[in-house]
């Protein structure tokens, strides 16, 4: 798993869902935290896309 491009894939999405995240404290995350937040950010997208569909 690369964790880096991870971070940096989901970077732009994390810091506008959650403005508190930035580029400097995301890495500080604890890894249980980070899959949280990983996942809710998918699933934001996703759920973005879908709405743009109707």
């Amino acid at each position: 798993m690369d964790v880096e491009g991870g971070v940096r894939e989901r970077l732009t999405v994390l810091c506008h869902v959650w403005p508190s995240l930035s580029p400097w404290n995301v890495w500080d995350l604890a890894w249980r935290d980070w899959i949280l937040f990983a996942a809710a950010a998918d699933a934001w997208v996703q759920s973005r896309k879908e709405s743009n569909r109707v």
